[in-house]
């Protein structure tokens, strides 16, 4: 039976006073986007076709390879739930990309996420671009949302946040945490990819090569 697995880009935070990680990140840029990443659910396959339904609501775990990661729930740009779960069994790769408003090198990569996903969404990836903070350090708006998607070409229902507070890194974090809740500097943009055949944790930058190939495995199989 195939595999289905979702790509999720996630826009991070400052880790602040209540993070103890460091995170690094290169100087604000201004690079602009190619193209506007445009997501539409109609290629969906139907429920009677899903590959399989088995992820698990409350996760296995959330910082080592094959923990099944529990489900989720933050606001798109147009105020909408987006949970992580919404695609279980129906997608083949899901790509998780942490970025926030002042983080050059996450604006930088940008173009290279909405490429890959318009090239790859036929055949099953799925993104999401989680935004932490704006340029300024404070909590993501509605409004700045649908702004900052807009100048940077992502599509609006696939980019979220968490509503009340500069606080979107720890928040994904409590559910995703590839560094097991360790010291060290993180570097932005955060990734990790899960494949949503279970939603299990399937790579992270400390496998030593980019996501690339484990998107296109996911996809493959």
């Amino acid at each position: 039976m195939r595999r289905s697995t979702l790509l999720l880009t996630v826009g991070l935070t400052l880790a602040g006073a209540s993070c103890s990680e460091d995170v690094s990140f290169a100087p604000q840029t201004t690079t602009a986007t190619a193209g506007v990443l445009s997501v539409d659910g109609s290629d969906f396959v139907s429920e009677g076709q899903l590959f399989v339904h088995e992820c698990d609501e409350r996760g296995t775990g959330s910082g080592v390879l094959g923990d099944r990661i529990a489900n989720f729930t933050f606001k798109n740009c147009l105020g909408e739930d987006v949970s992580l779960h919404d695609v279980c069994g129906r997608r083949k790769a899901l790509w998780l990309v942490g970025s926030a408003g002042w983080c050059g090198a996450c604006i930088a990569h940008f173009p290279e996420v909405v490429q890959r996903t318009r090239e790859l969404r036929s055949q099953g990836l799925e993104t999401l671009v989680f935004v932490s903070e704006t340029e300024n350090y404070e909590g993501v708006t509605e409004e700045w949302c649908q702004g900052f998607a807009d100048e940077y070409g992502l599509d609006p229902a696939r980019t979220i946040f968490q509503p009340g507070g500069p606080d979107g890194l720890q928040t994904l974090w409590n559910y995703v945490r590839p560094n097991g809740g360790g010291g060290g500097t993180i570097g932005l943009p955060w990734e990790v990819v899960l494949d949503p055949y279970d939603m299990t944790f399937f790579w992270d930058p400390s496998m030593g090569v980019s996501a690339d190939p484990a998107i296109d495995e996911l996809i493959s199989e």
